[in-house]
């Protein structure tokens, strides 16, 4: 990220297994922080899910598939302060699967359903 000073912070959101900051800068592109959630994944495991999300996400990229850019990444012994591993990547604008997924669709029979009929949690 080089000498780029962060503009403003462009808030957060939290998903199962990821807390984001969304960081924006003075040249685009903005960036989202990810520092994984302490209760769904044991506190040995951090490091190795960080690891692996990023071996993952570039080994699809090689497939060719339109994934955010991974600009930095580090494991709990690399972060200020030892707060835990990290992926720093490209922030992309869009909607949440979460809130996608929650749309009412038709079946062939004309039927009306949620894929998945939860309660919209506020972040």
């Amino acid at each position: 990220m080089g000498s780029e000073v962060a503009r403003k912070f462009g808030g957060y959101f939290k998903g199962s297994y990821n807390i984001c900051l969304v960081v924006n800068v003075n040249l685009k592109p903005t960036y989202v922080i990810r520092f994984p959630q302490l209760e769904p994944t044991a506190t040995h495991f951090l490091d190795e899910k960080v690891r692996n999300e990023v071996q993952v996400t570039e080994s699809l990229r090689q497939n060719m598939l339109p994934l955010p850019k991974v600009y930095s990444w580090g494991l709990t012994s690399d972060s200020l302060s030892k707060i835990g591993p990290f992926i720093i990547m490209e922030y992309v604008e869009g909607r949440r699967l979460i809130e996608e997924i929650q749309q009412p669709i038709k079946t062939d029979g004309g039927v009306e359903m949620k894929l998945w009929d939860i309660p919209t949690l506020n972040y």
